[in-house]
């Protein structure tokens, strides 16, 4: 609302999804703050929910474990995981602006060399060629987040080659700025950034599907 944006709380999209909050901006935004453990794919599901009501969401959590979900759907923390000492205390609410926004990134170029790989994203051992790296997007406050996503300034990108914590996936969902989503594309020759597309997300099978 200080972003100019119309909200709504626990809005109900459509069965079985009701964002925490809804942001009515460029992009209509739902917000998800996810305090109870969830499975990947149960957030996934609720992504694609929304999506198919016109709403992009973004996840929120400010668990000290590393979520099931985190990376697989736009992720937005309180700390960044895996460093101890983050985070915020959230007894009480806290000022505004005053908790800072991790979990996003920016994208740079690397050549593929030991020294910024542990091995090629795109094959094996180290091929010499220039790469995109992610780094942590420093300087954001997850009020930050909630006026530049819903204005397009912050945008989700599909990344491959990096593996996630407690994970063997090797793609993420990362939430960067729209130039790092171009310089991804330069990079990795491809027509297009690949954004997330929930609709699309590999879930895993409820049954086992023979041989």
């Amino acid at each position: 609302e200080d972003a100019g944006y119309r909200t709504e709380l626990e809005r109900g999209l459509t069965p079985g999804t009701r964002p925490d909050v809804l942001i009515h901006g460029p992009v209509r935004t739902g917000v998800e703050v996810q305090r109870s453990p969830m499975t990947a794919a149960g957030a996934v599901q609720r992504t694609a929910k929304a999506a198919h009501a016109g709403v992009s969401d973004i996840w929120f959590t400010t668990a000290v474990t590393t979520p099931k979900w985190a990376w697989r759907v736009p992720t937005v923390l309180n700390r960044e995981l895996g460093i101890t000492g983050e985070g915020h205390s959230w007894e009480r609410t806290p000022r505004r602006r005053s908790v800072t926004a991790a979990g996003l990134r920016t994208i740079g170029a690397a050549r593929c060399t030991p020294e910024h790989f542990g091995r090629c994203p795109y094959g094996r051992g180290h091929c010499g060629r220039f790469h995109p790296k992610p780094e942590p997007w420093a300087g954001l406050s997850v009020d930050d987040v909630a006026s530049m996503f819903p204005a397009r300034l912050i945008v989700p990108l599909r990344f491959h080659g990096v593996r996630m914590l407690s994970s063997r996936h090797r793609d993420a969902v990362f939430l960067v700025p729209p130039d790092s989503a171009s310089l991804y594309t330069e990079l990795t020759s491809l027509g297009t950034a690949p954004s997330f597309s929930p609709s699309s997300e590999d879930i895993p099978p409820r049954r086992p599907t023979g041989r």
